[in-house]
Parts: C-alpha cells; sequence; structure tokens
C-alpha cells in the first residue's frame, strides 16, 4: 500500500517545507512550523501541495508531484492528470503504473517546478 506524504511549498518564503513528524504539521528546514495541511489547501495563492508518488528514483530519494525527472537525458515534470502520477509528453499522458518499476528507478529528480522551473527549458 503507498504511504500517503506530503510536502508543501511556501511560495513567499521560497522555501519547501516538510512533515517530519508525520502529523500534517509542515515546517520548515529549521524545523519551525510554519502550517498545516488544511491551512495549505486553503490558500493556494500561498501554498503548493505537493502529494508523494509512492515510488523513488535511482538514489532512494522519494518522487513528489511537481518533482523533475531525468529519463535517458531528457526532463519531465511529475503531474497528476487522469487519477494517476506520471508525465506529459507532446501531449501524452504517461503514467507511472503503465511502467515497469525497474524503468522507474532508472529516473534521477533533478529538481521541482517551484525552486528548479528552468530545468524544463
Amino acid at each position: 500500500m503507498r504511504q500517503i506524504k506530503f510536502q508543501i511549498y511556501w511560495i513567499a518564503g521560497h522555501d519547501m517545507l516538510y512533515d517530519t513528524n508525520n502529523d500534517l504539521e509542515f515546517r520548515d528546514k529549521e524545523n519551525h512550523w510554519i502550517t498545516d495541511l488544511s491551512d495549505a489547501i486553503n490558500q493556494p495563492e500561498r501554498y503548493k501541495v505537493r502529494q508523494y508518488t509512492g515510488l523513488k528514483d535511482k538514489n532512494g530519494v522519494e518522487i513528489y508531484e511537481g518533482d523533475i525527472l531525468s529519463y535517458f537525458g531528457f526532463e519531465y515534470e511529475v503531474t497528476f492528470e487522469e487519477s494517476a502520477f506520471g508525465w506529459s509528453e507532446d501531449g501524452q499522458f504517461y503514467a507511472f503504473a503503465e511502467m515497469a518499476i525497474d524503468e522507474i528507478e532508472k529516473t534521477k529528480i533533478i529538481g521541482n517546478i517551484y525552486e528548479h522551473n528552468h530545468l524544463l527549458g
């Protein structure tokens, strides 16, 4: 069963917030409490909520919605569409569920769309 986890990007603070205690209260890198999940969901102009896909890249790093993955030299944004996580290429959506796990584990997270949007060129 997939673990349900979130990260929140705080727009004004230009900072990723983490749920280090699994209590749905999110903290900055110095462990200062900032917000809870319901606050973030209800304030999309201040926060961007990122959900864990349940998958990891080749380095064992958890893949979240909005991450930018490198896969055989190409960069893709992880999105949630058609009730699944995956990415789009040339207008076509490809769900991770359609890929073999060993192929997903060949990807590498190189950033995310909030902190490294320039990577998508």
